[in-house]
């Protein structure tokens, strides 16, 4: 069974082979149990033999043929023995009738009969209106039977409900119970049968979206969701319990009303699993969004699966490209018990004081969560939050942010369009594997029904335009046409810079539509050098391949503006590459040796000037010197030797085509 069953004391996979019989002699009254005696004590009477013991015989056989069929099955429960109780009470009436039949007179056996039904009538009807709750007073009762197999099929969950009926605005209520479509038809409120595909018996995550959970007694019995759920819960008392013939049957827990639940399974395996989170404003009240002047505490609702307590979750709020715009500081973790006495899904409940970067725009932002290792230094795992249940609003703040709160450096307070001022800005240079960002601070005086462009420009110390970025602020999730009076607006670019930019001495200007541009920042790009001068060659070629890549021509060892080699001893050239346009792919170059039987002598394959620079950094109108050394061999084998030269890719072998259609060079080579 995939929630496990209960036997004797313990929640249990398979309550094994005497389960039922325990169910059997639990469910069937003491008159049945004297019939047997009957039947067992006169079946060796001829008698008995001759009228009955065949039917008997047949009802044993099928009772224990049954029994041990449905004992195979590792799925047991209570019910899959009913078959067999006509039999048994058949055989216990024949003991009765065989007996009777011995006192003739039928006033006796009127009186005996009369007598029987009163002692089963007297025995039974004090379970009204709940029978199934039985159980044999000679096996100890409802006491006796929650200790050993499992007990309960909904009764007393009507109990529940009708408690719950009596709460003052139980209407508006929300309610978790076992066995919910039995509880459902009693309750005025709203019953939670499962969130998304996550059910009370394999999750809390309903448990703690309600207001109150209801438990149930062969649920306690086999533990679920989880024996440290049950401890979450059960640390408080309940504010009702539903007593059946002097059982516990059923118990009313308040809960958390945990507002936002992350509905897919979120886990780290082996850690802890999300199950949702409050947001709770500086007065102590729910809130549903974030305000970044105001105070915020969010309350992380999680399930421990193995976390260690000096391994804490960490929080931050991103963006839908994961840039950070604020964070939470961890205050501790919640729990009703102390660590030490966890069991496996327990609940935990981490606090979280939120801080946004003033400035944040209003929007939907995203949670992300992660578990730290301070002790190391590393992350244990990051949680896989989807996009739905990692969705956080943040509004408006009731108040912008002050100046001095920006940092800015400059401060510019330029016009840029009217009502809207740029501020100034933040520039933080590449580092750590990083591209340079540049945050812009942008204010309205009024508000803005026309949506602006911003165009970042990167130019040089003369004035040239190398390279520029544009789009609407916040990466368009928050364009001017949105803007209020009074809204301050943080506003960060990432800068790819190009790679075939020079080394140098930059600016950044920035414009809003068809504004002036405003110097904001200045950058320097580290490099190789960047050769410009013409380069005269010793054998000129002016090749030209596609993508505007040029093989200007090559110096080195050459006679009369031929190519020469030696057996034995090292060619060394150079080769002059040049591009009138960015190349977004990174080629390698192969130079070969062939002799006349087009076998290769000798060959170089690498990146240009051995990967340092690269083709995607070859700067327009920039002159490559890209020095090759092949190693000659002392036989060269027949002629007519040449050198073959191409650009390829190294993922695919794909060769850059020359204008011509072939896909390589072949320069003829001399011997000296």
């Amino acid at each position: 069974h995939p929630k496990g069953s209960f036997f004797m004391g313990q929640p249990v996979p398979d309550p094994g082979g005497i389960f039922y019989l325990l169910v059997t002699l639990f469910k069937t009254t003491p008159i049945i149990w004297w019939g047997w005696i009957l039947a067992i004590a006169t079946s060796s009477s001829a008698r008995f033999r001759k009228q009955w013991g065949r039917t008997a015989l047949i009802f044993v056989i099928f009772v224990l043929f049954y029994g041990a069929l449905v004992t195979i099955g590792g799925k047991k429960q209570d019910r899959y023995i009913l078959p067999v109780f006509p039999a048994l009470m058949a055989l216990s009436a024949l003991g009765y009738a065989y007996f009777l039949q011995q006192a003739k007179r039928s006033i006796v056996q009127v009186a005996a009969i009369v007598l029987l039904a009163g002692i089963q009538i007297v025995g039974v009807l004090p379970y009204y209106p709940y029978y199934f709750t039985y159980y044999n007073p000679l096996m100890g009762g409802g006491n006796a039977a929650e200790k050993q197999i499992i007990v309960g099929w909904g009764e007393g969950l009507d109990a529940a409900a009708r408690w719950l009926n009596t709460l003052p605005n139980a209407e508006d209520l929300d309610v978790v119970a076992w066995y919910s479509t039995t509880f459902e038809p009693y309750f005025r409120g709203h019953a939670i049968y499962k969130i998304d595909d996550a059910k009370i018996s394999r999750t809390p995550k309903p448990g703690l979206a309600a207001d109150y959970v209801v438990f149930y007694i062969n649920q306690i019995q086999r533990e679920l969701p989880s024996p440290g759920a049950l401890q979450f819960f059960q640390a408080s008392s309940p504010v009702h319990t539903v007593f059946l013939n002097g059982t516990p049957y059923a118990w009313i827990y308040p809960s958390v009303k945990m507002q936002h639940v992350i509905e897919p399974e979120t886990r780290l395996v082996g850690q802890a699993a999300l199950m949702g989170y409050n947001l709770i404003d500086g007065y102590g009240a729910s809130t549903s969004e974030l305000t970044p002047d105001k105070t915020t505490t969010l309350q992380l609702y999680w399930e421990w699966q193995g976390k260690k307590p000096d391994e804490p979750l960490r929080l931050e709020i991103v963006d839908g490209n994961g840039r950070v715009w604020g964070d939470g500081e961890n205050l501790g973790t919640e729990a009703p018990i102390p660590f030490e006495q966890w069991q496996d899904g327990m609940v935990g409940r981490d606090d979280f004081a939120i801080s946004l970067l003033p400035g944040t725009p209003p929007g939907n932002y995203h949670l992300r969560i992660w578990i730290d290792r301070p002790a190391t230094g590393e992350v244990v795992g990051v949680f896989p939050l989807d996009d739905v249940s990692s969705r956080i609003t943040v509004a408006r703040p009731s108040m912008p942010p002050a100046e001095d709160a920006l940092s800015l450096d400059p401060v510019l307070n330029v016009s840029q369009q009217p009502g809207i001022v740029l501020l100034g800005g933040n520039f933080h240079p590449a580092e750590n594997g990083h591209e340079p960002e540049l945050e812009l601070f942008w204010q309205a005086t009024q508000s803005i029904s026309q949506s602006f462009a911003v165009t970042i420009n990167m130019v040089d110390q003369q004035g040239t335009e190398w390279t520029n970025w544009t789009g609407n602020p916040v990466n368009g999730s928050f364009p001017t046409d949105k803007w209020f009076t009074g809204d301050i607006i943080r506003d960060p670019w990432t800068l790819l810079v190009p790679p075939y930019i020079p080394p140098g001495k930059y600016r950044l200007q920035v414009a809003l539509g068809d504004s002036d541009a405003v110097t904001v920042a200045s950058l320097s790009i580290d490099g190789r050098p960047r050769l410009f001068s013409p380069i005269v060659p010793d054998i000129p070629l002016d090749v030209q391949f596609d993508g505007g890549v040029k093989l200007v021509g090559l110096t080195g060892t050459a006679v009369n503006g031929e190519l020469q080699i030696s057996p034995g001893q090292l060619l060394e050239m150079a080769q002059i590459w040049q591009t009138d346009q960015p190349l977004d792919a990174n080629f390698t170059i192969t130079t070969q040796l062939l002799n006349g039987e087009n076998s290769v002598i000798a060959q170089n394959d690498a990146v240009p000037q051995n990967g340092g620079a690269p083709t995607v950094t070859w700067t327009p109108g920039e002159f490559i010197e890209n020095t090759v050394a092949l190693a000659v061999p002392n036989e060269l084998g027949k002629a007519p030797y040449r050198l073959l030269i191409a650009l390829y890719l190294p993922e695919t072998g794909e060769r850059l085509l020359v204008r011509d259609g072939s896909d390589h060079i072949e320069i003829p080579v001399v011997v000296k």
